[in-house]
């Protein structure tokens, strides 16, 4: 991965971590963050998208659901409630969505 992918994951790693979930990055390089909440057998909620970016795309293409999804679990954390929820709850970073790297779309979403 370049040296932009690697600060842009390390820091949505952290923020992860900030909001209270637990992370890993998998065999494919997506960025996962979970919550069990109350009952961690529970099929998971996964909010997903990409942290790459093509040179048109829209300013926030990408970034703005994981930031979105990282900020109201954030705010549940902060306020105690993130015990509280009925299921898990995933957030996806997805790796090399817009094809940018490998020339090929979909990889990151497609291993999940």
């Amino acid at each position: 991965m370049s040296p932009a992918s690697l600060r842009a994951g390390n820091l949505i790693r952290g923020w992860m971590e900030d909001a209270g979930l637990r992370t890993w990055v998998d065999h494919l390089g997506n960025l996962h963050g979970r919550v069990e909440g109350m009952n961690a057998s529970a099929e998971a909620l996964l909010i997903c998208s990409h942290l790459d970016t093509v040179v048109d795309a829209g300013i926030f293409d990408g970034s703005l659901g994981i930031i979105s999804a990282l900020s109201a679990l954030k705010v549940l954390n902060v306020n105690g409630m993130m015990g509280k929820l009925r299921r898990p709850i995933e957030v996806i970073a997805f790796s090399d969505e817009e094809g940018v790297r490998f020339h090929s779309t979909f990889l990151g979403s497609a291993w999940v």
